[in-house]
């Protein structure tokens, strides 16, 4: 029987894009989800040094589920610290008690938002594994960018 893998924090990834290409990525955050951040280049899949694999700029950060790693879709490729990532700790608009409010990383509500920060702000959302597959390759223009990635990148 094959032996499941489990994420932690630090943890850099191989995910299979297009055409023997994989993209890169590390986890930051673990809850009962992962943060994790996909590097900008894309790299032959197979033997990716951690020093390669985390060499590339931060493009997109957010949050998604484990099954892709868990089933092996998705390589542990090996560990590392994670990258400075403070600036990647995005805040949020979500509704409470009827009102929207502004809420940090961690999950705590910090003050209702104001008009701009709910024109500015994304709402606190999760992607599937394949849904953040799709962004990572619109990303690279293998297919259009869904309007919906949009809180994906990094600014």
């Amino acid at each position: 029987m094959a032996v499941r893998k489990i994420a932690k924090i630090g943890n850099v990834l191989s995910i299979p894009i297009v055409g023997g290409q994989c993209a890169t990525a590390q986890v930051l955050a673990k809850k009962k989800i992962l943060y994790i951040v996909v590097f900008s280049e894309l790299r032959q899949c197979g033997a990716i040094s951690i020093d390669v694999a985390t060499s590339g700029s931060p493009i997109l950060a957010g949050w998604t589920m484990d099954a892709k790693i868990y089933h092996g879709d998705w390589k542990i490729i090996g560990e590392s610290t994670p990258i400075s990532w403070l600036h990647l700790k995005k805040s949020y608009v979500v509704e409470h008690a009827g009102n929207i409010w502004v809420e940090d990383f961690e999950g705590k509500l910090l003050h209702p938002a104001s008009k701009s920060e709910v024109e500015k702000l994304f709402n606190r959302s999760s992607y599937s594994p394949a849904r953040l597959e799709r962004a990572i390759r619109a990303f690279h223009k293998f297919e259009p960018w869904d309007p919906e990635f949009d809180d994906l990148l990094i600014e």
